[in-house]
């Protein structure tokens, strides 16, 4: 059955890198005077973990959109034990971040994101790091994914979040019918062995958290989000992850480093001191003999 795990997981994952990396334009990292004056004298950007993002739905989403009855599914029959199986699975982790099963606890995989907009000038994202009227926010515009991570133990993966709703359910959908008919073939050694049945699991845990990383609440559609993230962290003995403190919250983060060159434009957030704001943003760049980025404000109306 691993064999046949193994197939289904990579097939799964191309089809989710066929749905979501069609853009190959610009990308923008909003964020405050604190974040890019770190980003610009380390040379690196945060990866946060998933279980504490602003969306506190996030860790879960993908579970809400579980089906509730298997004759959703009228292509194929869904077994009712394979049902009765992901619907608990789905259930727990709609409760908390992990699931409790035969005995066995199951976590969801620390996942690590860098957040990116292809939108240039987004009031939502500005609001967001600009939180009272004399709060200041910029973005970092890059031509490209300035990251460039490989390791055959560290898992990264980048593209666009699916905020269709739509594209969504489809493409659940064909993970479950994928995964009903690996247990209908091998129900047998899945209902009586237990090692078998673990695998089972893990491995459709696995592949549903995948998919949860791109997939995001319909709401949140004007963040135009693209997403790097990395997983399989606790297993990669090169990178670690830190700890920063924010309102009193202890939040797991990774540093990692980007390719400066990528950096082609630092935006400012609307404000009524441009001037003074390009001015210092310009002089802190050549302290860091930093030349190339074009400096720019953002063109929507201050309010007050």
């Amino acid at each position: 059955m691993q064999n046949t795990l193994n197939i289904i997981e990579n097939a799964l994952r191309q089809s989710l890198a066929n749905e979501k990396t069609q853009y190959s334009g610009r990308i923008y990292h909003y964020t405050s005077p604190e974040g890019i004056k770190g980003i610009l004298t380390q040379n690196e950007i945060w990866f946060s973990n998933t279980k504490f993002l602003n969306d506190s739905t996030e860790n879960n989403y993908i579970y809400s959109l579980f089906p509730k009855y298997p004759d959703i599914y009228k292509e194929v029959l869904l077994e009712k034990y394979f049902f009765d199986l992901i619907r608990k699975v789905a259930d727990s982790y709609l409760q908390k971040d992990w699931c409790y099963l035969d005995d066995n606890v199951w976590w969801a995989d620390n996942i690590y994101v860098a957040s990116f907009s292809k939108s240039k000038d987004n009031l939502g994202l500005w609001n967001y790091y600009t939180k009272n009227p004399n709060s200041v926010g910029y973005n970092l515009g890059f031509d490209y994914i300035p990251f460039n991570i490989s390791s055959n133990e560290l898992k990264y993966i980048h593209g666009e979040v699916i905020y269709d709703k739509k594209k969504q359910v489809k493409l659940l959908k064909e993970i479950i019918l994928q995964y009903n008919k690996i247990f209908k073939d091998y129900k047998n050694d899945i209902e009586t062995n237990q090692l078998t049945k673990n695998n089972f699991i893990k491995s459709f845990i696995d592949i549903i958290e995948l998919y949860n990383i791109f997939f995001k609440n319909p709401a949140f559609r004007d963040e135009q989000e693209y997403r790097c993230a990395i997983y399989n962290v606790i297993n990669y003995a090169g990178i670690m992850p830190e700890t920063r403190i924010i309102d009193g919250v202890f939040i797991p983060y990774l540093k990692i480093r980007y390719d400066l060159n990528a950096l082609y434009s630092i935006g400012i957030s609307p404000s009524n001191n441009k001037e003074l704001l390009q001015k210092g943003i310009e002089f802190f760049l050549k302290t860091k003999s930093i030349y190339r980025p074009e400096i720019w404000c953002s063109k929507i109306p201050k309010r007050y």
